[in-house]
């Protein structure tokens, strides 16, 4: 009788292979929900991953996506409640996959306190001031005109800032961040919220260089994979907390559209940085809106989010640059090919 091979069958290898990289696509699909929607709406399916899939199916679909509720609910399960300590993050999903971690045991049961505006677009020297809120609402009201967020909302992040400032001066404040810049400048921004006598703040960093594209946001990272962020927490000391405090200022009053996050400190940008990129997804023949928005998340550096690059792709039809066929204001309904001579109908808006 010939004896059976325990080498793994080609099929074997590539199922492996396809579950590495599904649960790849997964960290990168919570990275862009968490930091690309804010208000609390937030994107089941990323157009960036639609894009990678479509293509690697062979399938040239119209994407469609599909929106959420999402609520940051109050942890109840887990181990019990650690007195004195809460968590800060960034984002809807970073939140949720936190409270899972929270849920198998790998982080200790604490109240989580979840932030939801992001400072890599945008102006922000109002902020800290009264006019602050009302500053933020009118420049997302720009890049979503259909549905502009209320000021309420930036008044209720607003508290959040208070709330984490009292919360340092009673216990422990963990604050979860990553290596790009909407993480790094809202720590800079706690960091100039916190009282002189603030108790315990330490941070965790998400962030794995290893990885294939780089892992380094929150919501990037497995529930199970928590306990080893936690391990490798840092305390901020007042040097710490004064210095990242007078870098949230310079950056602050520095007056940008766009800021990155690059060997290790903030630059400053304007609104039209990504313009490029965006033109490099397209070309003479017309393909969905979504698909070029969805591309150029793929392709970029930051987590900016479908809202800014959907209002710049609509700034550069607006100009001239891409010619857009299709509703206005529907960037589901709406195609965009770049500009050609003896090409097909289409419109500047």
């Amino acid at each position: 009788m010939k004896s059976r091979s325990t080498k793994p069958r080609c099929g074997a290898r590539r199922n492996r292979s396809k579950r590495t990289e599904a649960a790849a696509v997964r960290r990168e699909k919570r990275a862009v929900d968490s930091i690309g929607h804010h208000f609390g709406v937030c994107r089941e399916g990323a157009l960036a991953l639609q894009v990678k899939a479509r293509y690697a199916r062979g399938e040239p679909q119209r994407l469609r996506p599909v929106y959420r509720r999402t609520r940051c609910r109050p942890h109840t399960g887990g181990q019990a409640m650690t007195d004195g300590e809460i968590h800060l993050v960034l984002g809807d999903t970073a939140a949720g996959v936190l409270r899972d971690a929270m849920s198998i045991g790998t982080v200790a049961a604490a109240p989580i306190l979840r932030f939801r505006d992001i400072y890599c677009i945008g102006p922000l020297d109002a902020l800290g001031t009264a006019d602050g809120p009302a500053s933020r609402a009118c420049y997302w009201a720009q890049l979503l005109p259909d549905a502009p967020p209320a000021v309420g909302e930036f008044d209720d992040e607003e508290a959040r800032y208070a709330h984490a400032a009292d919360a340092a001066c009673h216990g422990t404040v963990f604050v979860w961040t990553g290596a790009h810049s909407s993480s790094q400048l809202w720590l800079q921004r706690l960091c100039a919220v916190l009282p002189p006598q603030a108790a315990d703040v330490r941070v965790v960093e998400a962030v794995d260089p290893d990885s294939p594209r780089g892992r380094r946001a929150v919501s990037q990272f497995e529930p199970s994979e928590f306990g080893q962020l936690l391990a490798r927490v840092r305390t901020l000391d007042r040097a710490a907390i004064a210095r990242l405090a007078q870098e949230w200022q310079r950056n602050a009053a520095l007056a940008s559209g766009v800021r990155r996050w690059t060997d290790g400190r903030i630059s400053h940008h304007g609104d039209d940085f990504y313009d490029g990129l965006l033109l490099a997804q397209c070309d003479d023949d017309w393909q969905p809106a979504e698909q070029a928005v969805g591309s150029a998340q793929w392709e970029c550096d930051e987590f900016l989010g479908d809202v800014f690059f959907a209002w710049r792709l609509r700034c550069l039809a607006r100009s001239g640059r891409l010619l857009w066929r299709g509703p206005a204001g529907s960037l589901a309904e709406a195609e965009v090919r770049l500009p050609a001579s003896g090409g097909a109908e289409g419109t500047q808006h």
